[in-house]
């Protein structure tokens, strides 16, 4: 299952918290993560969960990678897809606490009628 986002509807990324790669480096929000510009593609969208404790910076595990990082490609010639990746911290495991921010967007998203669901059938060869 994929998410796609029109291309109608790229520009109310931001509505939903996603900000382009040089937003995100002024911001100052990914200063002691893994995260940089050679990790953010120029023309995607992204969206990273903020710690809970320091809300000016994204939430990390120990080595410094996201716990919850999303985006969208809009590059031309891309379709759109929503992407999500998450990391266990502390644990085996991603609960759905850590999931929260991500269960929001995709519901927004699809109650104002700018995300798709469309089903990948996947071809054994």
């Amino acid at each position: 299952m994929e998410f796609i986002i029109n291309k109608k509807n790229f520009h109310r990324l931001k509505e939903y918290g996603f900000k382009l790669p040089e937003e995100w480096l002024a911001s100052g929000a990914l200063e002691g993560t893994n995260v940089n510009e050679y990790c953010m593609m120029d023309g995607c969208y992204y969206i990273y969960l903020m710690d809970g404790e320091n809300p000016s910076k994204i939430a990390v595990e120990d080595s410094g990678n996201p716990l919850l990082e999303g985006w969208v490609d809009t590059r031309p010639g891309e379709y759109g897809i929503l992407w999500f990746d998450a990391i266990p911290y502390c644990t085996y495991h991603v609960g759905m606490d850590d999931l929260e921010m991500m269960m929001d967007i995709i519901y927004r998203m699809t109650k104002e009628g700018i995300l798709e669901r469309i089903d990948i059938k996947l071809k054994l060869i």
